[in-house]
């Protein structure tokens, strides 16, 4: 699932765009909210987090829900609600401590 932007970007810059910089790697239209602002508006370690608020994470956060109420016969608000509770949590720990890293080497 967390493999289809990647192999997007892998896929364009291979075979259409082959003469490019890390600057186009990285601002590629991937459909995060990083992607509404214009380029060097954002601070370098606020990009990080900004990209995991995509269509394909909240799609995923979704069904995941959807998943887990069919399989435990729960309440699809219910089912929702613990994956906010733990994949959330998950996320938000590993972004934070991402930007910890990246602030701290930069």
């Amino acid at each position: 699932m967390f493999l289809l932007i990647p192999a997007a970007r892998l896929f364009w810059f291979t075979f259409f765009d082959q003469n490019y910089s890390l600057d186009n790697v990285l601002e590629f239209p991937s459909y995060t909210a990083a992607s509404i602002f214009p380029h060097g508006f954002l601070a370098f370690w606020i990009k990080y987090p900004l990209g995991f608020v995509n269509i394909i994470q909240l799609a995923y956060i979704l069904i995941l829900a959807k998943g887990i109420s069919n399989d435990l016969e729960m309440k699809y608000s219910d089912s929702a609600t613990l994956v906010f509770q733990t994949y959330g949590v998950a996320l938000l720990i590993w972004i934070l401590f991402t930007l910890f890293l990246l602030i701290s080497y930069s």
